[in-house]
């Protein structure tokens, strides 16, 4: 994961950059929406809620 700092008019905001799961290609990862679009695989992947999984205790 790589953080680029992109500045706009109105503000300076941190745009992270996340490896896609599919071809490897460095994606952007949008905050607002949860979600990393690739532009050279065409995907768009919205990532999930984490949720406190209890895993079973080894025997």
């Amino acid at each position: 994961m790589r953080a680029v700092t992109t500045t706009t008019r109105s503000e300076a905001r941190t745009m992270l950059h996340v490896d896609c799961p599919m071809c490897g290609d460095a994606a952007p990862y949008d905050e607002a929406s949860e979600a990393l679009s690739c532009e050279r695989c065409g995907v768009r992947l919205e990532l999930a809620a984490e949720t406190d999984v209890q895993l079973p205790a080894a025997a």
